[in-house]
């Protein structure tokens, strides 16, 4: 049996107080014998019961750190992965996105409409839309709020995109069968809102582009 450090204070108590219940009522008889050893028994078993109570305490906490340190192990690499997810998605849509179409945006002349539909939709970024609640879990502010934001603006680009489609949508139409006598005028206010609109897409464009380096920096190193 290990003596542990509060065990043996304890057990010299129970010595001295022996030896002086012993020094004032000696066993001068057999039964005063048989009545010292099992006042001895008793005591060794009180002793041996706090002992057996105190390591199933030990133990307890023990199993229950384990546990707890097993849980954080688990989470911490849910976590990890998550962000790993995280990281390969958005590479994929901006490696796929620069591919045509942000050569296409990029490619457009100063006060040009962008004139092009880029069929886009949200459902795209299937990690988020998934498990976004895993953002919270990610305990590092530094890179939570990056992650939150890089979505964030890829998620306003695509709305830019379906409004500015729209857009085109509407020109295109109009002008195929409008035949009206303020055609011409008409077809140019729906031409200007195009060109003003275009560089709304060009601004988001750029917003997307910081925060998808910004986090792809942060999450280099993991």
């Amino acid at each position: 049996m290990k003596i542990d450090g509060w065990q043996i204070p304890l057990a010299t108590i129970s010595g001295v107080m022996a030896a002086s219940a012993y020094f004032y009522h000696p066993a001068t008889s057999s039964e005063a014998v048989a009545a010292w050893v099992q006042a001895i028994g008793s005591i060794g078993a009180i002793l041996t019961a706090v002992w057996v109570a105190h390591r199933q305490y030990e133990q307890t906490q023990l199993l229950e750190l384990e546990r707890a340190k097993a849980a954080d192990d688990k989470e911490a690499a849910e976590t990890r992965a998550f962000v790993f997810a995280v990281r390969e998605e958005l590479t994929a849509l901006w490696e796929g996105y620069c591919v045509g179409t942000r050569q296409m945006l990029l490619a457009l002349p100063e006060g040009a409409p962008c004139n092009f539909r880029f069929p886009v939709t949200t459902d795209a970024f299937t990690v988020y839309n998934n498990s976004s609640a895993m953002v919270g879990r990610v305990a590092d502010s530094e890179l939570r709020r990056p992650i939150i934001s890089a979505y964030a603006t890829a998620m306003g680009m695509v709305y830019t995109y379906q409004l500015n489609n729209d857009l085109v949508s509407d020109y295109d139409n109009f002008e195929t069968l409008y035949r009206g006598e303020d055609r011409a005028a008409r077809l140019q206010l729906k031409h200007r809102r195009l060109i003003e609109y275009g560089y709304q897409v060009k601004m988001h464009d750029a917003m997307v582009e910081q925060r998808y380096k910004e986090l792809m920096r942060l999450t280099h190193a993991l």
